[in-house]
């Protein structure tokens, strides 16, 4: 069975803070296959061209740029709630609302702790 992780804006915003991006692939051994929604992608372009000194949105436009995108329809929440219904994958945020709203819908949801650590929630 394919285990698929779909990544919120705010994770990959926190690894790249955290230094810990490579903690990305040491979650392979329990997810298959990582997914950006393409809302995702559109959601880091807009914070790059809002503060293009930044250099951590940078980063995680570059990180989320070179992942495996998944066309959505819809935008923010609903667009990773969308992915994950469609999928039946989890979902990787640390949006404590998110993950409450996931959690409601039996979506499996992980979340990167102040270590920089991915585990479930």
């Amino acid at each position: 069975m394919i285990h698929r992780l779909i990544v919120d804006t705010n994770a990959i915003i926190y690894l790249v803070e955290k230094k810990r991006v490579d903690n990305l692939k040491t979650i392979g051994n329990q997810i298959n296959e990582i997914l950006v929604p393409t809302s995702v992608v559109e959601e880091l372009k807009n914070l790059v061209s809002r503060s293009p000194t930044s250099e951590t949105f940078k980063t995680a436009l570059g990180i989320a740029s070179v992942m495996k995108q998944y066309a959505t329809s819809n935008r923010g929440d609903e667009a990773i709630i969308q992915t994950a219904k469609e999928l039946g994958s989890f979902v990787l945020t640390n949006d404590k609302e998110l993950k409450k709203r996931l959690k409601n819908l039996g979506i499996g949801v992980y979340s990167v702790r102040t270590n920089g650590n991915i585990v479930p929630a």
